[in-house]
């Protein structure tokens, strides 16, 4: 069964390097207000690994996500044509898709796919020669059915307008934008998330420098359901971009400065009402600014900040207490030797691509326990191995019945069912390993099957 599935792996191939040109119009790495400058410029199996998506060299890194040691490099400088990373998610442990803005070009971005385990290049979801395709794509999560949530900053110019679309993540269709239906101002969407409650959740920044929004959709119905947060003098809601829920069940937002006598910030809203309370400055005035496009949550319940902005922290990715506000240098600046020179998005392999939340445990496939089944498999394809590998490494029960063999030649095609393997209510991203069946061996042959296709990134 397994060899068989092996050797079918399809790969979609890209349809050329066209770019489709916009006459005088480019879309900028950063906010013009901002003023920061570009910076010049085989992975490995660890019990969890943080991914950032690196601006100065087009690549995305990993550490070792208890530690901060750097791991290497994931996808290597400009694999696939990438050239400006932003939003990261596993769309399962074999499959990374990242967001590539195609910074200070005039074509579409694009969503490239690569292995999540090697890195290696497996082909554009979303061409930029798509008429569909997002001008200046940010932020990006995995939805129900197989939705895919793009939010596009567009070009900040009032012509070429900013939208929150939708793709279909096994083939890259175009599933429509959602709207913000009566809403009259500047709608710039930046970053993307599903909050608890199963709605979608984006940051809307203006064209002017100051204010901005967070909206909230049904995303069964597609209705609008208004903006949850508006920026006031209290919370100083300015060019909102990275966005996620904590494990306290409150909004983190970044925040940008309104001028020399600000500060760039993340702020803290209720989860449930939107009520500000209260915010982390992560520089102060009069000195370099150190702001960040993009944070997440992870091990121990910290707060992961990449810091993106020109100062003598550019590079730093801070891991915060949010309970204290306190930080330590997870991984150095730039200016210190650190690897990553100006950090954007980022990602664990535990992060759930919906809610971007992140839930270590045995019952994932993720970290270490996806890469060492991934890796012994391919030493040991045998029906009986997979199955011990399985039952081992990715924390299934341990009276796993071994799934029956199958006859027919090596080399015959395999039809992965491309349902997510999920259990329960789960998204259906493939991130949860189903309950073992109890029924015919036939049942559980398709229950290891159906993982090993999710574990190889083959859905």
């Amino acid at each position: 069964m397994f060899s068989r599935f092996l050797s079918a792996r399809r790969v979609r191939k890209p349809r050329g390097n066209v770019h489709r040109t916009v006459a005088g119009r480019t879309r900028p790495a950063l906010e013009a207000l901002e003023d920061r400058a570009l910076l010049s410029a085989g992975s490995s199996a660890i019990a969890e690994t943080l991914y950032v998506g690196d601006g100065s060299d087009d690549s995305v890194k990993m550490f070792d996500a208890t530690t901060g040691a750097f791991e290497g490099t994931l996808v290597s400088p400009g694999s696939g044509g990438l050239h400006g990373p932003r939003g990261l998610i596993f769309r399962n442990d074999g499959q990374l898709l990242a967001v590539d803005q195609n910074v200070f070009e005039p074509n579409p971005g694009e969503i490239l796919r690569y292995n999540g385990m090697t890195g290696d290049f497996l082909g554009n979801l979303v061409f930029q020669t798509d008429p569909n395709a997002p001008f200046a794509p940010r932020g990006m999560v995995l939805g129900a059915n197989h939705t895919l949530y793009v939010a596009d900053d567009g070009n900040l110019d009032g012509i070429i307008l900013g939208r929150l679309a939708r793709f279909n993540s096994e083939t890259g269709a175009f599933l429509g934008d959602l709207q913000p239906t009566g809403f009259t101002g500047d709608f710039y969407a930046r970053a993307v998330v599903i909050g608890p409650d199963g709605l979608v959740y984006v940051t809307v920044r203006n064209i002017a420098p100051t204010g901005g929004e967070i909206m909230r959709w049904d995303p069964v119905t597609g209705n609008f359901l208004g903006s949850f947060v508006t920026s006031n003098a209290t919370n100083d809601l300015n060019r909102p971009e990275g966005i996620v829920f904590g494990p306290d069940g409150n909004l983190y937002v970044c925040s940008f400065r309104a001028d020399a006598s600000d500060t760039d910030k993340i702020l803290e809203f209720n989860g449930s009402t939107g009520a500000y309370i209260g915010k982390i400055d992560l520089d102060q005035v009069g000195q370099p600014r150190e702001f960040a496009q993009a944070l997440l949550f992870g091990p121990g319940g910290k707060l992961f900040v990449p810091i993106t902005a020109n100062g003598p922290d550019t590079g730093e990715v801070r891991r915060y207490d949010v309970s204290t506000g306190t930080f330590d240098v997870f991984v150095p600046p730039s200016s210190a030797g650190g690897p990553i020179g100006q950090g954007w998005y980022l990602t664990f392999r535990d992060t759930d691509p919906a809610t971007l939340a992140f839930s270590a445990g045995p019952r994932t496939i993720g970290g270490a326990s996806a890469a060492v089944a991934a890796a012994s498999v391919a030493r040991d394809p045998s029906t009986a191995g997979l199955a011990t590998i399985l039952a081992a490494s990715i924390g299934a029960p341990a009276n796993l019945p071994a799934p029956p063999a199958v006859d027919g030649p090596a080399g015959s095609s395999h039809s992965a069912d491309s349902t997510p393997v999920v259990a329960g209510s789960s998204t259906n991203s493939g991130a949860v390993v189903p309950d073992v069946p109890s029924q015919a061996p036939s049942t559980v042959e398709n229950w290891v099957d159906r993982v090993f296709a999710d574990l190889a990134g083959q859905l």
